[in-house]
């Protein structure tokens, strides 16, 4: 692509999709796609450290876009999205065989992601047992949460000591939320799990030295390759879902159960953990 293509490119991408000037754009390189006469460009939008990613699909002439994802006309249409969500060592909830696999990206600080956090649970425990299983995913957005990031890395490390301890941890951040301060959330937190089968001295010890935060970065870095535009954001079943109401999500949920149970086979393409 030469210079004034990609200057004439980004013009039309920033018309698009509304980005303005304080979004820095980077374009990858164009790679071979399905649709005859296109190329794939998967097009990165960065503002300070949140990355969005979008894909377009260029003719080869250069004078045609088509923007958005490309699906397969098959009974698990978006199978090649939950392909690419890693879910091993995952905080789960659920059956680790329920049909239905929700994938949440959320950041501990974020209001409408506590509001989400209580209906999921509710719904794995009491509306759906046994069909529905949900994985947490770390998506602190730290330009506007200035402790969501500390919360995430400290989330990893009483994972890494006690997977059942973590959902303590997830409702104690998201029940004191506005309690939390940036100053003060290492001693409160610690105060708060001490009592939860958690070394504490040894989670003092991952938190102060922050050796989760390559895995919060790994998050981010998913987080951004799916094209995630903030938080919270569901994959369910691989569909992507940005911040849906749970009357929203319930409803998607049920068309799920209703297909599987009707003419689909149980397996969703989703990556199982183990």
């Amino acid at each position: 692509m030469s210079s004034h293509e990609a200057r004439t490119l980004e013009t039309f991408v920033r018309y698009v999709m509304l980005w303005g000037p304080e979004i820095r754009v980077e374009f990858e390189a164009a790679k071979p796609s399905p649709i005859a006469g296109f190329k794939l460009l998967r097009v990165h939008a960065i503002f300070r450290e949140s990355v969005q990613v979008e894909p377009f699909y260029v003719s080869d002439d250069g004078k045609r876009v088509i923007q958005g994802s490309l699906l397969d006309l098959s009974p698990h249409p978006f199978s090649s999205t939950a392909e690419r969500i890693a879910l091993s060592n995952q905080p789960r909830i659920g059956a680790a065989d329920a049909p239905v696999v929700l994938v949440v990206f959320s950041d501990f600080q974020c209001p409408m992601c506590r509001k989400m956090a209580g209906e999921i649970k509710s719904a794995v425990d009491k509306t759906y047992p046994g069909q529905l299983r949900a994985y947490f995913k770390d998506l602190p957005l730290s330009a506007k949460h200035p402790w969501a990031m500390d919360a995430a890395i400290a989330g990893r490390c009483v994972f890494r000591q006690n997977p059942a301890a973590f959902w303590t941890y997830h409702d104690w951040v998201f029940g004191h939320q506005s309690e939390i301060t940036a100053p003060g959330f290492r001693e409160q937190a610690l105060s708060a799990i001490g009592t939860e089968g958690i070394d504490v001295a040894k989670l003092s010890g991952c938190m102060d030295s922050r050796e989760t935060e390559s895995e919060v970065k790994e998050s981010i870095r998913e987080a951004s390759d799916l094209g995630v535009p903030g938080t919270p954001t569901v994959f369910l079943n691989g569909r992507k879902m940005p911040g849906p109401s749970w009357q929203l999500l319930r409803s998607a949920i049920d068309i799920e159960l209703k297909a599987r149970s009707a003419t689909l086979t149980p397996d969703c393409g989703c990556l199982e953990d183990h």
